[in-house]
């Protein structure tokens, strides 16, 4: 029977390529930029952007509490390092001159010159109407990337800066999987290395199309980017089922080895009669 050979560097290599995942096949631009937006008495600023309230719980609390990085807004956590809505705290509104969030509201980062409107830019990429411009919150840091509100997704993508929220307790719905069904599954997800429409021509990067990911694991809520933590399931589901695979090989060789042995020592002895056993 043929068998598969799980070597470390597999392993290795599988974590690798997973764990550093992009996440999104929307634009993603470059450099940053910096603008104070700071907060006027009435909450309104300068620049635009518009203050409900000054850091607090938005009047409601949150159940599971919210992790290290994230704050309680309306009975939801929020990354105030990178959400429009609720930059540096609950009810700030980035808007006017500084629409971009980076812990405070700024003016959008812009490096595309002027291949499109200053509105539109986002680093170097140029987004779209209703787009927005947001910080890349990981769990790789990145450029800051265009992304198109949804229902399920308002504002920008809180990523996983400073942590991926993982409580048991924030979850519902828990079912098991078996990793050698996940393992087939992501050995069959193609890979390939390209580069974004709006990266510079020497910039290229390695992974799967988040289209090949959705058809194959059904996870998230779009087919045009995967969430780090889908990302990171597959990963370790993956790795669990490699190394139950590597066990059962160890203990198939160990078998063999023992076999061989005695099958040598058998013929060591030749034609002795009874004196070999």
């Amino acid at each position: 029977m043929r068998t598969r050979i799980v070597s470390v560097a597999t392993v290795i290599g599988l974590v690798c390529v997973i764990a550093h995942c992009g996440g999104s096949t929307t634009t993603v631009g470059g450099s940053d930029a910096s603008s104070d937006g700071s907060t006027s008495d009435d909450g309104s600023t300068s620049d635009g952007s518009v203050s409900d309230s000054a850091s607090g719980d938005g009047g409601a609390t949150c159940n599971p509490a919210c992790t290290t990085g994230r704050v309680c807004c309306s009975g939801a956590c929020k990354n105030p390092d990178n959400d429009p809505d609720n930059c540096g705290g609950c009810g700030t509104r980035c808007s006017g001159a500084t629409p971009y969030c980076d812990g405070t509201c700024k003016a959008k980062p812009c490096s595309a010159g002027g291949a499109c409107a200053p509105e539109l830019c986002c680093g170097t990429a140029c987004c779209t109407s209703g787009q927005l411009c947001c910080k890349n919150e990981g769990p790789v840091g990145g450029p800051p990337a265009c992304h198109t509100p949804t229902a399920m997704e308002p504002s920008c993508p809180p990523g996983c800066a400073p942590l991926c929220r993982s409580d048991v307790n924030a979850k519902r719905d828990i079912a098991p999987v078996d990793g050698r069904d996940v393992l087939d599954a992501l050995a069959r997800v193609p890979m390939s290395t390209w580069s974004y429409k709006t990266d510079a021509p020497e910039v290229r990067h390695l992974g799967p199309m988040a289209q090949d990911l959705h058809a194959a694991f059904g996870l998230g809520g779009s087919d045009k980017s995967y969430d780090p933590i889908d990302a990171h399931g597959v990963a370790f589901a993956s790795i669990q089922a490699l190394y139950a695979i590597s066990k059962e090989q160890s203990a198939r060789i160990e078998k063999l080895e023992r076999e061989n042995a005695l099958l040598r020592s058998r013929g060591a002895c030749g034609t002795c009669g009874d004196g070999c056993k």
